[in-house]
């Protein structure tokens, strides 16, 4: 059997669930226009999605910053890849990914080497953080300078020098700031390229009006940043302590040492705040890369099968890179099993620091060089 169809066939369940909700939205207006509407659906999607995530990350935090990395990090680490290299979505010449890909994978090198104790050479006057920054912005460097627009590429370039000499100067506080920052990526992503779409012919060649959908897009928007501003200000604090997730020992994580990681500098109840509001962010971040930004990709602009999904992942990344992917997401949550769910996590996080200095690089590319947002699929199966 091979893997795409091992994977099919694990999905067949939630392709039943599917086909059942697929009949019941045929039976009215909204539900067809829903199908036929690529960006409607979206907005839809995004706004249920945001709704979903901050009632979950309300209820049980700790558990959300746990399992999300856990159960979502691998594959939403293999949408980066799929979508930026194996199929990019970014037209950069080879010498260019080849690059960024040296360069962060020197810094991915760095990362676990400190993680392991492992002695590190740098030059006098360096920190390990400073290393990290310079090799980050050196990869979204490469990225602009083989970019395609003389002015923009010089433009960016000069933005990214005053960026990372501010940041040489606080190197922590500016990697912290990169990592809440990062999570806004995927989500803006999908929701312009949602935006951008609206108004276009639906999947039956029929006209369609801009207004709703981009209603509902500029509204999944909203409701994340309402979402969000209402939690740093304090809205949510009552409904936290009185649900308890706060504390939560079978997970291993502390809520002080999340604060100290995630908001250092900001006492309580800011820090907690911070801190649930990261798992928000981080959460809406994995399901723009595995599902909002696959569906806008895609040449197919109605609903796809989960087996249809899993047969274009495989075909678009081939079977062997498929399976390593597989395994390592497999093999994520056993080894939680193995030493501890907190230090799997963290093991996680120092392996994948690479992919939102990608994710920047690609921005990066696409802005100098005029490339737009990168347009639907042209080869391989619908994902």
């Amino acid at each position: 059997m091979t893997a795409a169809a091992a994977w099919s066939r694990r999905n067949m369940g939630a392709d039943a669930l599917r086909r059942v909700v697929l009949r019941a939205l045929a039976k009215t207006a909204a539900g067809r226009a829903l199908m036929r509407d690529r960006p409607l659906r979206l907005g839809a999607l995004a706004t249920l999605q945001v709704l979903a995530v901050t009632a979950v990350a309300l209820a049980a935090p700790l558990w959300l910053l746990l399992l999300g990395p856990l159960l979502l990090g691998v594959p939403h680490v293999a949408s980066d890849l799929r979508y930026f290299v194996v199929q990019p979505r970014v037209p950069w010449p080879r010498r260019a990914l080849a690059l960024v890909g040296v360069l962060l994978g020197l810094m991915t090198l760095q990362r676990l080497a400190l993680a392991v104790g492992a002695p590190l050479e740098l030059p006098a006057g360096v920190s390990p953080l400073q290393s990290e920054l310079a090799l980050g912005a050196a990869a979204v460097a490469a990225a602009l300078w083989l970019g395609g627009v003389r002015l923009r590429r010089w433009s960016a370039l000069l933005l990214l020098g005053v960026a990372l000499a501010a940041a040489w100067q606080a190197p922590k506080m500016a990697l912290l700031a990169f990592a809440h920052g990062h999570n806004l990526v995927g989500p803006g992503w999908a929701l312009l390229l949602g935006w951008r779409e609206a108004g276009r012919a639906d999947a039956a060649g029929r006209a369609t009006d801009a207004f709703p959908a981009r209603a509902l897009v500029a509204g999944a928007a909203l409701t994340f940043f309402g979402v969000q501003g209402a939690l740093l200000g304090g809205a949510f604090d009552g409904v936290l302590a009185g649900l308890g997730g706060l504390s939560a020992p079978a997970t291993g994580l502390q809520l002080g040492d999340l604060e100290a990681q995630l908001a250092p500098d900001c006492t309580y109840p800011w820090s907690m705040r911070v801190a649930v509001s990261f798992a928000i962010a981080q959460a809406v971040h994995y399901a723009a890369w595995l599902r909002w930004l696959p569906q806008q990709w895609s040449p197919r602009r109605v609903p796809t099968p989960f087996a249809a999904d899993v047969r274009g992942v495989v075909a678009a990344l081939g079977a062997p890179l498929f399976l390593a992917i597989a395994l390592a997401a497999i093999g994520l949550p056993l080894l939680a099993l193995v030493v501890s769910p907190a230090e799997a996590r963290v093991g996680y996080l120092h392996a994948v620091a690479f992919h939102g200095w990608l994710e920047l690089a690609a921005i990066g590319h696409l802005v100098a060089g005029g490339g737009g947002l990168g347009g639907p699929e042209t080869g391989g199966s619908p994902s």
